[in-house]
């Protein structure tokens, strides 16, 4: 995933001007939340994305740092914007 704001639209031509995108975690595959939200069950997810690698590569770290949870899922989250 390149990320638009880091390396410019010049340097990747592939993406939409019209779609934003949010990284989301969730415990449960049904409840998606942003990191730093806290769930239902008192969780609470960071979401750390790396900056792009030489190919535009993106490495997104999920870190529980409030209860616990035995899975936790991530997401890339993307809606066109008007």
């Amino acid at each position: 995933i390149k990320r638009p704001h880091e390396l410019g639209r010049n340097n990747n031509p592939d993406l939409a001007e019209d779609v934003s995108y949010a990284y989301e975690w969730s415990s449960d595959l049904a409840d998606w939340r942003s990191g730093g939200e806290m769930n239902a069950g008192g969780t609470r997810v960071g979401i750390a994305p790396s900056l792009p690698d030489g190919n535009g590569v993106v490495s997104v770290v999920l870190t529980v740092t409030q209860g616990s949870a035995s899975k936790i899922f991530g997401r890339l989250s993307a809606q066109t914007t008007p």
